[in-house]
């Protein structure tokens, strides 16, 4: 057998008319505009949602404030900047010709501000995966050790959950 007779021969391409290729990438371009749009309302809404915990948690009196509440009121703050530099501005701080983007109306940022953007969201979701451990580890603790407010109240028990977030971002 010879070696044409093993592969088999390749299929042509299809091909597309120029105004078939332009009615392809107009229909790309707003769903990638729709994408965005959506991205941003879902990142308005995370923004707004956690600043209304934050400002329902700060409305107690400091020394009141559960261990919990506190580790949540992080996870808020957090989320606030999160959500406003990773999904509200989107591509807003990227700029032309970083990765796949090439150039479009939404991008308006150059090299430094994708870069400070790639940094605070990474930060941010980091701190969110240690400090839902460390939530986890405490709510562990509470249900199965029986732990009571008191027990957590104390400065080296907050210090134990509140900073390891901090250090591991």
């Amino acid at each position: 057998m010879s070696y044409n007779q093993i592969t088999p021969s390749p299929t042509p391409m299809p091909t597309m008319s120029p105004a078939e290729v332009e009615d392809y990438i107009n229909h790309y371009k707003s769903i990638e505009l729709s994408w965005h749009i959506l991205m941003k309302i879902g990142g308005a809404i995370s923004c707004i949602s956690s600043f209304l915990l934050v400002t329902h948690i700060l409305k107690k009196k400091w020394t009141d404030i559960s261990l919990t509440s506190i580790m949540l009121l992080g996870i808020s703050l957090m989320d606030i900047i999160g959500s406003f530099f990773g999904f509200f501005m989107g591509l807003w701080m990227s700029g032309e010709g970083i990765l796949f983007i090439t150039s479009g109306p939404l991008i308006a940022g150059n090299t430094q501000t994708c870069t400070a953007q790639g940094f605070i969201f990474t930060f941010s979701l980091t701190y969110f995966v240690t400090a839902y451990a460390g939530l986890g580890a405490l709510y562990c603790l509470m249900v199965r050790r029986g732990w009571t407010k008191d027990q957590m109240k104390t400065k080296k028990m907050r210090v134990l959950f509140l900073l390891p977030p901090f250090i591991i971002s």
